[in-house]
């Protein structure tokens, strides 16, 4: 088998691997579709509060988290 098709192979293979396991979990993942985001208020790297209203711009705001990379 050519290496591409390897690789395509082994890629659907991880995507329907994450999604089979994902989908018992997902329904605490956060607030359902349509839902307002929660208020919080955290520190950024100046230790200045930022809350939802300043990041959120005319359009809305993209959120990341993100886990530490100490597990």
């Amino acid at each position: 088998m050519p290496i591409v098709k390897r690789i395509v192979a082994l890629i659907l293979l991880n995507l329907w691997t994450g999604f089979a396991v994902a989908d018992p979990y997902s329904e605490g993942w956060g607030p359902p579709v349509g839902e307002a985001f929660p208020q919080f208020v955290v520190k950024n790297h100046q230790n200045v509060d930022v809350t939802l209203d300043t990041v959120k711009g005319e359009r809305g705001a993209l959120l990341f988290l993100n886990r530490s990379v100490v597990w």
